[in-house]
């Protein structure tokens, strides 16, 4: 039985031995069997700008579409209607969903790459074909036909484009259920993961991380959510005798690992830690989403509320207080935490008055106090015209002040569109309009 004060006792011989000049180590390596943290990301575009904030390098994106639709067809919008792309000028595909994925995914993520991986580009990328059962029996020939002649389709999408570099072969088609027993399919796939895995990622970690993380797990029993990284530092001092570099090192890699959300590329993210990344994710997933329809509404103010955010890029009050009622004193932190990562952004005073002189839920009377009523959330908004006719709405005497952002033909991801307006609107003096992908 070891003393229970072992390793205080162990930390202050190696401070004594410090203050001396001797020279020791304290970042051995310590295999540990692989553990896998899952993030789960739908693919619409409105969660572009979240997804964009977590992609890191070291990690492996596994990328779904249905086997069973046909790739060419448009997507339907929430109305029924042809989902516009971001132009305004043609009908998205559920081919274009997979190209703009693999494409996020590169843009987000390829930055940086050093010399020891030019022959292994990370991230790696594997691309899976879903609800193979739909088309027939696995083992039938038609079936297999078709998974292949849908594989084929996305590899010709892909020709000529950056993105390709990243994707590791085979494909693999797997069924959308597996009730109760392991699918032969979905086996395959899991050994190719592992051998990607071991190919492309260390799995050892030193020991001075293993012990931070167990100081990390206590302060999340305690129900903090985040730490200031200058805590961090402290902590990562006394406990596993740390320097600042390292840390910065330490957390970086624990980031990768999906323990922690450290973003430093973030500016306003750079100064803190979140210690518990799936509530974050599962708060902001409450509002950025796809909306529920008008009759699953709690009331009528709430339905109104998701119409006028779809349609406008408007996050009032009686929808934050909707979504998060259970985070109770956290809302506060919530949206603090959604500014910071650029995802809303809220009103200056006067516009927030003129919104409020114009608003049926304020005239409602039954939506509780915050400090603002009005945010911007760009992501969500997803109706629009194109960009000439929204250019020519433009009055001439408004024309000489407005500041116009069009981002046309898919030539950026949509994220960067939603962080570029968010830093728009913390200046802007007049109550803007906010379209899909436009905005005045």
């Amino acid at each position: 039985d070891l003393p229970e004060d072992l390793a205080a006792r162990v930390a202050s011989y190696l401070r004594q031995a410090r203050s001396k000049g001797m020279e020791f180590f304290t970042d051995a390596a310590v295999a540990f069997p692989g553990v896998t943290h899952i993030w789960e990301v739908p693919g619409g575009a409105e969660y572009c700008a979240v997804a964009s904030s977590l992609m890191v390098r070291h990690a492996i994106y596994v990328l779904t579409f249905d086997l069973s639709l046909d790739l060419h067809s448009p997507m339907p919008g929430d109305d029924g209607s042809e989902r516009m792309d971001r132009s305004g000028g043609a009908t998205k595909t559920y081919l274009d969903l997979v190209v703009d994925s693999l494409d996020l995914i590169r843009a987000c993520t390829s930055h940086h790459q050093d010399s020891a991986s030019v022959q292994r580009l990370v991230p790696a990328i594997v691309i899976v074909g879903t609800h193979m059962d739909l088309l027939g029996p696995a083992d039938s020939e038609p079936v297999k036909r078709r998974a292949r002649e849908q594989f084929a389709t996305v590899k010709r999408a892909l020709l000529g484009r950056l993105s390709r570099k990243y994707i590791t072969f085979p494909f693999f088609a797997v069924n959308s259920l597996l009730a109760g027993h392991d699918n032969e399919h979905a086996g395959l796939l899991r050994c190719h993961i592992e051998d990607v895995a071991q190919t492309y990622f260390p799995t050892a970690w030193p020991y001075s991380y293993l012990r931070f993380e167990q100081v990390v797990e206590a302060e999340r029993r305690r129900g903090l959510v985040c730490l200031p990284l200058a805590d961090v530092f402290k902590t990562a001092k006394v406990n596993c005798l740390l320097e600042q570099s390292a840390t910065l090192t330490m957390l970086c890699h624990m980031h990768n690992q999906g323990l922690v959300l450290y973003m430093p590329r973030i500016a306003r993210m750079d100064d803190l830690v979140v210690i518990r990344p799936q509530w974050l994710l599962g708060a902001i997933n409450r509002v950025i989403c796809t909306p529920p329809p008008p009759q699953d509404c709690v009331s009528p103010a709430t339905a109104a509320s998701w119409h006028r955010l779809v349609n406008e890029g408007i996050l009032e009050e009686q929808l934050i207080y909707d979504a998060w009622q259970d985070y109770g004193s956290n809302q506060a932190l919530l949206l603090d935490m959604m500014q910071r990562m650029d995802l809303v952004c809220p009103s200056l005073p006067h516009v927030v008055d003129r919104f409020i002189g114009n608003s049926s839920i304020a005239e409602g009377g039954d939506v509780p106090p915050l400090e603002s009523s009005i945010y911007y959330l760009p992501s969500m908004v997803r109706f629009g015209p194109t960009a000439e006719e929204f250019l020519q709405s433009l009055s001439p005497e408004r024309a000489s002040t407005a500041v116009v952002l069009v981002f046309a033909d898919n030539f950026l991801p949509g994220s960067v569109f939603s962080h570029l307006l968010q830093r728009c609107l913390l200046m802007c003096p007049m109550q803007p309009r906010i379209f899909n992908q436009c905005a005045r």
